[in-house]
């Protein structure tokens, strides 16, 4: 059987450090360094295991980066793309489109000073960035060749044109995450992280098809704490002083939708998965093939 292409990604952060500033407003950085190496080790031994070797994109915190260089760098020196995800892990649609800006410098400078390379990718923390975010958009346009930011469940050819203007006359290239819905479009799918872990990996092969009929790259993309099953990057009840207390009580157990449930399933899903589908490599592959078309759907064979 002839397997479809499909990219796979890692979405790099410090769940820790981030939940704890989410939460309870943590200023301090202190990094789970233990646990973020062994779940390194294990997409690495992943990537050499079932992956032939094929690299990968880390689409890495400029804050991680500031604080954990070593670990970005070695990823970078075993031959992964180091692209952006943004400075903090927030969601940049509540930030001012100038200090979006200046944040995203910031992590620019951060991840390329660790890693040695141009970082030429962005994907926006949660995916939280949509169509409509136009001066957003744009800035990201200013400072990377490629987005991988934008969920859609509709052929990219459909409302690719529009995008001409906000992605500098075509000169940053736009990489989707495929979305599907199900139960009448009450729940919407994306192809990766908890999204695979909680549902039935049949779903996330459907929504990498889906991509691939309407014509872009399935994207797949995972996190860190995926990898791992000894619940390492749990933040305990205490690390959250400072919340109110239902709000600590809740961001405390709902911990195990990351941390617990379907961690273990990981593996066999993974492996699903790959019968169907053959990683091609770290997504700047993709600008290559992307050079001839006015945005970035890259197109695939039917």
């Amino acid at each position: 059987m002839t397997k479809l292409p499909v990219t796979i990604s890692i979405d790099l952060e410090d769940f820790s450090q981030d939940y704890r500033r989410y939460v309870a407003g943590a200023q301090d950085y202190r990094v789970r360094t233990e646990a973020l190496w062994s779940a390194y080790r294990k997409i690495e031994a992943f990537c050499q295991s079932r992956l032939g070797g094929r690299r990968m994109t880390f689409f890495t915190t400029g804050v991680l980066a500031h604080h954990f260089p070593d670990l970005i760098g070695a990823i970078a020196s075993d031959g992964h793309e180091i692209g952006c995800h943004y400075y903090f892990h927030d969601n940049v649609g509540r930030e001012d489109p100038v200090l979006f800006g200046q944040r995203l410098d910031q992590a620019i400078d951060a991840l390329s000073a660790a890693s040695r390379q141009e970082i030429l990718g962005f994907r926006a923390p949660n995916l939280s960035i949509t169509r409509d975010m136009v001066a957003h958009y744009r800035e990201i346009a200013k400072r990377f060749s490629y987005d991988s930011s934008l969920a859609i469940e509709t052929a990219f050819s459909e409302f690719s044109g529009e995008w001409n203007d906000i992605t500098l006359d075509g000169k940053m290239r736009l990489f989707p995450v495929a979305m599907d819905h199900r139960f009448g479009g009450r729940l919407k799918v994306r192809s990766g992280g908890s999204y695979m872990k909680l549902f039935p990996i049949e779903w996330t092969i459907a929504t990498l098809k889906k991509a691939y009929r309407n014509s872009f790259m399935p994207a797949m993309y995972l996190h860190p704490y995926e990898f791992v099953d000894d619940q390492s990057f749990w933040v305990t009840w205490s690390e959250l002083e400072g919340a109110p207390l239902p709000r600590r009580a809740l961001s405390w157990a709902r911990q195990l939708q990351w941390h617990v449930v379907g961690n273990r399933g990981i593996p066999a899903k993974l492996a699903r998965t790959l019968e169907e589908f053959e990683h091609i490599g770290p997504m700047k592959m993709l600008l290559e093939n992307a050079k001839t078309m006015p945005i970035a759907a890259v197109p695939v064979a039917p």
